[in-house]
Protein backbone atom coordinates (compact mmCIF):
# COMPACT_ATOMS: atom_id res chain seq x y z
CA UNK A 1 0.00 0.00 0.00
CA UNK A 2 2.83 2.41 0.78
CA UNK A 3 5.76 0.81 -1.00
CA UNK A 4 7.04 1.75 -4.42
CA UNK A 5 5.78 -0.27 -7.41
CA UNK A 6 7.72 -3.32 -8.50
CA UNK A 7 6.89 -2.84 -12.21
CA UNK A 8 6.94 0.06 -14.61
CA UNK A 9 4.27 0.43 -17.26
CA UNK A 10 5.61 0.99 -20.75
CA UNK A 11 4.49 4.02 -22.70
CA UNK A 12 2.41 1.67 -24.87
CA UNK A 13 0.55 0.11 -21.92
CA UNK A 14 -0.05 3.31 -19.98
CA UNK A 15 -2.88 4.75 -22.17
CA UNK A 16 -4.84 1.48 -22.08
CA UNK A 17 -4.62 1.15 -18.29
CA UNK A 18 -5.43 4.84 -17.78
CA UNK A 19 -8.42 4.55 -20.11
CA UNK A 20 -9.76 1.59 -18.11
CA UNK A 21 -9.39 3.54 -14.84
CA UNK A 22 -11.18 6.54 -16.40
CA UNK A 23 -13.99 4.32 -17.71
CA UNK A 24 -14.44 2.69 -14.29
CA UNK A 25 -14.58 6.08 -12.60
CA UNK A 26 -17.12 7.47 -15.09
CA UNK A 27 -19.30 4.39 -14.71
CA UNK A 28 -19.07 4.63 -10.91
CA UNK A 29 -20.40 8.20 -10.98
CA UNK A 30 -23.54 7.19 -12.93
CA UNK A 31 -26.85 6.79 -11.18
CA UNK A 32 -27.80 3.46 -12.70
CA UNK A 33 -29.11 0.24 -11.21
CA UNK A 34 -26.56 -1.80 -13.18
CA UNK A 35 -23.50 0.30 -12.35
CA UNK A 36 -22.15 -2.10 -9.69
CA UNK A 37 -22.17 -5.04 -12.10
CA UNK A 38 -20.64 -2.94 -14.86
CA UNK A 39 -17.91 -1.54 -12.59
CA UNK A 40 -17.19 -5.05 -11.31
CA UNK A 41 -16.80 -6.26 -14.91
CA UNK A 42 -14.51 -3.37 -15.82
CA UNK A 43 -12.38 -4.03 -12.73
CA UNK A 44 -12.03 -7.66 -13.83
CA UNK A 45 -10.95 -6.49 -17.29
CA UNK A 46 -8.49 -4.07 -15.68
CA UNK A 47 -6.98 -6.78 -13.50
CA UNK A 48 -6.66 -9.17 -16.42
CA UNK A 49 -5.02 -6.45 -18.52
CA UNK A 50 -2.58 -5.66 -15.71
CA UNK A 51 -1.86 -9.38 -15.34
CA UNK A 52 -1.07 -9.50 -19.05
CA UNK A 53 1.18 -6.43 -18.84
CA UNK A 54 3.00 -7.68 -15.74
CA UNK A 55 3.33 -11.15 -17.26
CA UNK A 56 5.01 -9.63 -20.30
CA UNK A 57 7.10 -7.17 -18.31
CA UNK A 58 10.79 -7.40 -18.93
CA UNK A 59 11.83 -4.35 -16.95
CA UNK A 60 11.68 -5.07 -13.26
CA UNK A 61 12.32 -2.15 -11.01
CA UNK A 62 15.10 -2.97 -8.59
CA UNK A 63 14.08 -1.94 -5.11
CA UNK A 64 16.62 -0.28 -2.91
CA UNK A 65 17.28 -1.95 0.45
CA UNK A 66 15.08 0.49 2.39
CA UNK A 67 12.22 -0.03 -0.08
CA UNK A 68 12.57 -3.80 0.19
CA UNK A 69 12.49 -3.60 3.99
CA UNK A 70 9.38 -1.41 3.84
CA UNK A 71 7.63 -3.82 1.48
CA UNK A 72 8.54 -6.77 3.73
CA UNK A 73 7.28 -4.85 6.77
CA UNK A 74 3.94 -4.25 5.06
CA UNK A 75 3.72 -7.92 4.05
CA UNK A 76 4.19 -8.95 7.68
CA UNK A 77 1.42 -6.58 8.77
CA UNK A 78 -0.93 -7.93 6.10
CA UNK A 79 -0.34 -11.50 7.28
CA UNK A 80 -1.71 -10.70 10.73
CA UNK A 81 -4.98 -12.45 11.43
CA UNK A 82 -5.44 -11.40 15.02
CA UNK A 83 -3.28 -9.31 17.31
CA UNK A 84 -0.86 -6.89 15.70
CA UNK A 85 2.73 -6.88 16.91
CA UNK A 86 4.87 -3.97 18.06
CA UNK A 87 7.33 -2.26 15.74
CA UNK A 88 10.13 -3.97 17.69
CA UNK A 89 8.58 -7.40 17.06
CA UNK A 90 8.25 -6.71 13.32
CA UNK A 91 11.85 -5.50 13.24
CA UNK A 92 12.94 -8.68 15.01
CA UNK A 93 11.14 -10.76 12.35
CA UNK A 94 13.04 -8.82 9.68
CA UNK A 95 16.33 -9.30 11.58
CA UNK A 96 16.92 -5.57 11.90
CA UNK A 97 16.68 -3.04 14.72
CA UNK A 98 13.47 -1.08 15.33
CA UNK A 99 15.35 2.16 14.67
CA UNK A 100 16.60 0.92 11.30
CA UNK A 101 13.09 -0.29 10.39
CA UNK A 102 11.66 3.12 11.26
CA UNK A 103 14.36 4.90 9.24
CA UNK A 104 13.74 2.70 6.19
CA UNK A 105 9.96 3.11 6.33
CA UNK A 106 10.24 6.87 6.78
CA UNK A 107 12.65 7.14 3.85
CA UNK A 108 10.44 4.99 1.58
CA UNK A 109 7.02 6.39 2.47
CA UNK A 110 7.52 9.72 4.22
CA UNK A 111 5.63 8.48 7.29
CA UNK A 112 6.70 6.53 10.36
CA UNK A 113 6.48 2.77 10.77
CA UNK A 114 4.07 3.34 13.64
CA UNK A 115 1.79 5.38 11.34
CA UNK A 116 1.88 2.66 8.67
CA UNK A 117 0.90 0.07 11.28
CA UNK A 118 -1.80 2.36 12.62
CA UNK A 119 -3.19 2.88 9.09
CA UNK A 120 -3.43 -0.87 8.49
CA UNK A 121 -5.06 -1.41 11.88
CA UNK A 122 -7.60 1.34 11.18
CA UNK A 123 -8.34 -0.10 7.75
CA UNK A 124 -8.97 -3.54 9.25
CA UNK A 125 -11.12 -2.07 12.02
CA UNK A 126 -13.23 -0.20 9.46
CA UNK A 127 -13.68 -3.37 7.42
CA UNK A 128 -14.75 -5.34 10.49
CA UNK A 129 -17.17 -2.60 11.52
CA UNK A 130 -18.75 -2.46 8.08
CA UNK A 131 -18.71 -6.12 7.13
CA UNK A 132 -19.62 -7.87 10.38
CA UNK A 133 -22.29 -7.61 13.00
CA UNK A 134 -19.77 -8.21 15.80
CA UNK A 135 -19.98 -5.80 18.69
CA UNK A 136 -17.36 -3.08 19.08
CA UNK A 137 -16.03 -4.98 22.10
CA UNK A 138 -15.69 -8.21 20.09
CA UNK A 139 -13.84 -6.37 17.33
CA UNK A 140 -11.56 -4.75 19.92
CA UNK A 141 -10.62 -8.14 21.37
CA UNK A 142 -10.26 -9.67 17.89
CA UNK A 143 -7.79 -6.96 16.95
CA UNK A 144 -5.75 -7.58 20.08
CA UNK A 145 -6.81 -4.69 22.30
CA UNK A 146 -6.94 -5.56 26.01
CA UNK A 147 -9.91 -3.29 26.62
CA UNK A 148 -12.65 -2.05 24.27
CA UNK A 149 -12.09 1.47 25.59
CA UNK A 150 -8.51 1.39 24.24
CA UNK A 151 -9.84 0.37 20.83
CA UNK A 152 -12.46 3.14 20.89
CA UNK A 153 -9.78 5.70 21.81
CA UNK A 154 -7.44 4.38 19.07
CA UNK A 155 -10.19 4.49 16.45
CA UNK A 156 -11.35 7.97 17.45
CA UNK A 157 -7.77 9.31 17.34
CA UNK A 158 -7.33 7.96 13.81
CA UNK A 159 -10.78 8.57 12.31
CA UNK A 160 -12.18 11.41 14.39
CA UNK A 161 -15.31 9.47 15.31
CA UNK A 162 -16.11 6.49 17.51
CA UNK A 163 -16.46 2.99 16.03
CA UNK A 164 -20.19 3.00 16.81
CA UNK A 165 -20.66 6.32 14.98
CA UNK A 166 -18.58 5.02 12.06
CA UNK A 167 -20.77 1.94 11.81
CA UNK A 168 -23.88 4.15 11.49
CA UNK A 169 -22.46 6.10 8.54
CA UNK A 170 -24.18 5.39 5.21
Amino acid sequence: MNSNPAYKLSQLDLPLIKNLFDTIYEEFKKDDSHKVEIVRSYVLVLLLQIKRVVGNATELVQLKRYQEITANFEELILRETSKYKTIAEYADQLNITPIYLSECVKKATGVTAKKILSNYMTLRAKALLQQTTSSVAQIAYEMGFDEPTNFIKFFKNNEGITPAAFRKLP
